[in-house]
């Protein structure tokens, strides 16, 4: 870390040991007290590191973090999840969180739901279906009756036999859906969420195994997406990625019919066949 990491690091648990009263973190706070908030001592004891440590980083000195004792200073502090995220960053780090704590909320429901008949769905961190609108359950399948394992878009490429009909020119879309997992996944590689995940669907599935070794990144840039769906026939979208402001982490995509084909017209014919247009579903 540089000077001024080191100092904003410092001054940021100050700050937030300084806000917390001593019942928050669950000591008495009977005793009068001189300043607002814990003291070091009290912090380090509760996280579990020596007061000299914790002291000489919030004196912002030359000493190294450990994602550990960052989890437990975070937990210490009472830190919402975007002030985690920024207390990782300052030292090079990237804190992690459970795929299945991820809460979408009811803006992100309502922009799925405003989609009608074009196929939205949200996607977090590696790439699990935290939501979804009916469109899409009608172009990629019932994600809703599969298993959880398979609620996540590799794990419906390469875990579903019935996604290579699905999938026009399967072996390069899904070459292609490896390398940019991989780079969307860049930062978290030595994740053991991450970790095991690809160890499982690169057990199962050896094409996936051999792209994941093949260490390729690419992009996501959207574009052109075919399918052969079983009832409409060969359908061709155009993908779009959003991201959000407040959450690197989650990514809705969209599907519009593509305008020189033939999609749209015969899309919102088989569409207007399902029963409830507007309906949400949450993973």
């Amino acid at each position: 870390m540089t000077e001024q990491q080191r100092h904003l690091l410092g001054t940021f648990l100050r700050t937030r040991r300084e806000r917390l009263t001593p019942s928050q973190a669950g000591l008495d706070s009977g005793a009068r007290r001189r300043t607002s908030g814990l003291r070091r001592e009290e912090v380090a004891q509760l996280a579990g590191i020596s007061v000299t440590w914790y002291t000489w980083i919030e004196q912002g000195r030359d000493v190294q973090c450990s994602a550990q004792v960052l989890e437990s200073l975070a937990r210490v502090h009472r830190l919402q999840p975007h002030e985690k995220a920024y207390l990782f960053s300052l030292v090079g780090l990237h804190a992690t969180h459970p795929p299945q704590t991820i809460a979408v909320s009811p803006i992100l429901q309502n922009l799925l739901a405003h989609q009608g008949h074009y196929p939205a769905y949200i996607m977090g961190r590696y790439w699990q279906l935290l939501a979804w609108n009916q469109a899409a359950s009608a172009l990629f399948g019932d994600f809703d009756s599969m298993p959880l394992a398979e609620q996540n878009m590799v794990a419906y490429v390469f875990l579903r036999p019935e996604t290579r009909a699905f999938l026009l020119n399967w072996e390069e879309r899904a070459e292609r859906l490896v390398a940019e997992f991989r780079i969307d996944c860049r930062a978290y590689l030595d994740d053991p969420y991450l970790i095991e995940m690809v160890g499982q669907v690169g057990a199962t599935n050896p094409d996936f195994k051999r792209y994941w070794d093949n260490h390729n990144v690419q992009m996501r840039d959207g574009g052109r997406r075919d399918f052969i769906h079983p009832i409409a026939g060969h359908l061709v979208f155009h993908q779009t990625t959003l991201r959000l402001s407040n959450d690197d982490d989650m990514k809705v995509i969209i599907h519009t019919p593509q305008s020189d084909s033939h999609t749209e017209p015969r899309w919102q014919a088989y569409f207007a066949t399902r029963t409830s247009p507007s309906k949400i579903y949450i993973r």
